[in-house]
């Protein structure tokens, strides 16, 4: 009997035209464990496709991968339907232990990220650390206009993989370096790379259970809880019973109140408005990322008297920090702070969580 289709890990690829995505995945396809079947799922807005022929010479039984495209549109768009069924063909076909898609670089990655964490995946496919690439030679042209769709690219990744570095001097690779690093929301990993070469180690960091610091400032943490391991055992606690972790940082001047909610909560986003107008504390600054229906997302940046909203493509949870002047609130304000929070939340629904 073939053994069920479960938990099967799968690695979104993304970044712009011509950033290198098809090279990347044939690099990982290099360090494969033996005795693997892997699926790549590939999508090319034209008409005619051409990484599938790129690919078609790793794709083989003797190797244990097979490629399947999906031509003529945007699986994350119009093509959403196209992408479910090619998918569902191929897994039911091939029954891989891995699961690799790239989407074209003119697609917006959030969307696609919602097919997959649909009821029609969601058991099946457990989704690993969105890697998205970034082409130094592009980069500063395509972020500095506000492109759209490559911040989207951007926003998603849990991790971000500076490529071609060989085409930069090392002056610009630290220079995208710590724009990485300061990136909202904090990215797991910032790496650099040439010809799509990373370690390996990176497609086993998971997306939903392991979380990263809310911010870059130093404001997030008390001492004691600063690293990454203490945090994310207190976020699986907390999400264990289902609440949310709260994290009180401070220095000589300021108090921060960072708070990370379950992925599956909903909010009130004109209750959220209300709060952050007439915070219990002194607020200087607020921003955060919340769920406030099916798969809808909005940032909130700025301060009471003004508060910027934008769409979120961020899906790990719900998230935000807090921060006000530290002579004039007490760390136990922490705690109001979190019942105001808790009374916008509409919706706390308990989903299956996937197995280890």
């Amino acid at each position: 009997m073939a053994k069920p289709l479960r938990d099967i890990p799968t690695h979104v690829i993304t970044g712009s035209l011509g950033v290198g995505k098809t090279t990347t995945i044939l690099s990982q396809l290099e360090s494969k464990p033996k005795g693997e079947r892997w699926a790549v799922l590939v999508n090319e807005f034209g008409q005619v496709g051409l990484d599938g022929a790129l690919l078609e010479p790793a794709s083989t039984t003797e190797s244990g991968v097979t490629h399947r495209e999906v031509v003529g549109g945007c699986i994350c768009c119009a093509m959403g339907v196209p992408f479910k069924v090619a998918l569902t063909q191929m897994l039911r076909k091939e029954r891989p232990d891995r699961v690799v898609i790239e989407p074209t670089g003119l697609g917006h990655p959030a969307q696609i990220l919602d097919h997959l964490q649909s009821p029609d995946f969601k058991k099946v496919l457990q989704l690993k650390a969105v890697i998205t690439l970034i082409d130094p030679l592009a980069h500063w042209d395509l972020w500095n206009e506000g492109n759209e769709t490559y911040r989207d690219q951007i926003n998603v990744a849990d991790i971000v993989v500076i490529n071609k570095v060989d085409l930069v001097d090392e002056a610009e690779v630290q220079r995208l370096m710590a724009w990485g690093q300061e990136l909202f929301p904090m990215k797991q990993k910032v790496v650099s790379a040439e010809k799509g070469k990373f370690d390996p180690e990176l497609l086993l960091h998971s997306r939903g259970a392991e979380y990263t610091p809310l911010f870059t400032c130093n404001l997030v943490f008390t001492p004691e809880g600063a690293s990454k391991g203490n945090f994310a055992e207190k976020v699986r606690t907390a999400f264990a019973e289902q609440q949310p972790a709260l994290f009180i940082g401070s220095d000589t001047v300021n108090r921060s109140f960072g708070f990370v909610f379950p992925p599956e909560w909903v909010f009130d986003i004109a209750a959220l408005r209300a709060l952050l107008a007439d915070a219990p504390v002194p607020l200087v600054r607020a921003k955060g990322c919340f769920k406030i229906g099916p798969n809808r997302y909005v940032a909130l940046n700025g301060n009471p008297q003004h508060m910027e909203e934008a769409p979120s493509v961020w899906r790990q949870d719900s998230r935000v920090m807090l921060i006000c002047k530290s002579n004039a609130v007490e760390e136990s304000a922490g705690e109001e702070l979190q019942t105001r929070l808790l009374a916008t939340v509409v919706d706390k629904p308990v989903v299956d969580k996937p197995s280890s």
